[in-house]
């Protein structure tokens, strides 16, 4: 029952049909509402569920203690999306000042052009895909921000500090809620399967621009949808080789990306830059059953 409810918000689908799904399910008497909540942390769609009652209207449905707590994590949320999109401007303008070729994926590129910009996609860092022969210009351009090459360290409130070839990058912030941004530098795609060299530079030359809410003057360079998929899949593939499963929060964002990309069936090879052999499956990862993707030709 727990997963019936968060595989429906993990879904991309008008408020009604969001309202249809859910409502029967959260008048079972069997639903465990600490089951639901506690399985929702763990595969990071918390906020997406908060949302999801929220704008359906539902919220005003459950009981009152948990209505409450997925309004404080939402607005929570909510806070730390404002301050990374701060810190997302300020880097855009300071790496287009490096003519550096980059470009946001995952939460800061997806949190309001696919999730309404309302708090519902959680993230804790800033992943940018760069060219790496562009990497250290990127870094400068992070540094000249005041970040240090590092991770937080949340018990010493301090960066423990890395050298300058480190693929993450931490500046500290003034503030309870959001201590810190971290930035993620990718400079080479997922390899669970043979991936073309040239592609990472095929898709940097492909990239797009999408506005960042409250920030007018910058345009967030992203991917295209269907390179942005690719990436995502080709990391949720990567978990699975690692003996991880993948998270709801993962197949909530391929879904997203499906309509604004390609028709994807059940055994779809991914094409971009020509084929890129070895990508046939990577949807699959994204299915629990047959609820999860779009039927072919849809």
């Amino acid at each position: 029952m727990e997963s019936l409810v968060l595989e429906a918000a993990c879904l991309p689908a008008p408020v009604e049909q969001h309202h249809a799904a859910i409502r029967p399910l959260l008048t079972e008497p069997a639903l465990r509402w600490g089951t639901l909540l506690a399985t929702a942390i763990e595969h990071k769609v918390l906020c997406l569920l908060a949302d999801t009652l929220t704008t359906t209207g539902l919220a005003d449905e459950i009981p009152r203690a948990f209505r409450r707590f997925l309004a404080s994590v939402l607005s929570t949320n909510r806070h730390k999306t404002t301050i990374h999109r701060a810190q997302a401007a300020a880097l855009t303008a300071a790496a287009a000042r490096q003519h550096v070729a980059f470009a946001a994926v995952k939460g800061i590129a997806l949190e309001s052009q696919m999730y309404g910009g309302r708090g519902a996609r959680e993230f804790s860092d800033l992943d940018f895909l760069v060219a790496p022969d562009e990497a250290g210009a990127f870094r400068r351009a992070l540094r000249l921000l005041g970040y240090q090459p590092g991770r937080y360290d949340p018990t010493t409130h301090r960066v423990t500090l890395d050298d300058l070839t480190s693929a993450t990058y931490t500046r500290l912030h003034d503030d309870l809620v959001a201590p810190c941004t971290a930035v993620d530098i990718i400079t080479d795609l997922p390899r669970p399967v043979p991936v073309p060299p040239e592609l990472l530079a095929s898709m940097l030359d492909r990239r797009r621009s999408q506005p960042l809410p409250g920030h007018p003057q910058v345009d967030l360079p992203v991917l295209d949808p269907l390179d942005h998929l690719t990436v995502i899949l080709l990391t949720a593939r990567r978990r699975t080789h690692a003996g991880r499963p993948v998270s709801l929060r993962t197949r909530a964002d391929a879904l997203r990306l499906v309509p604004a990309s390609a028709q994807i069936g059940p055994a779809t090879q991914i094409s971009t830059a020509g084929d890129v052999r070895g990508l046939d499956g990577l949807w699959d990862l994204c299915r629990a059953d047959g609820r999860w993707a779009p039927a072919a030709g849809s």
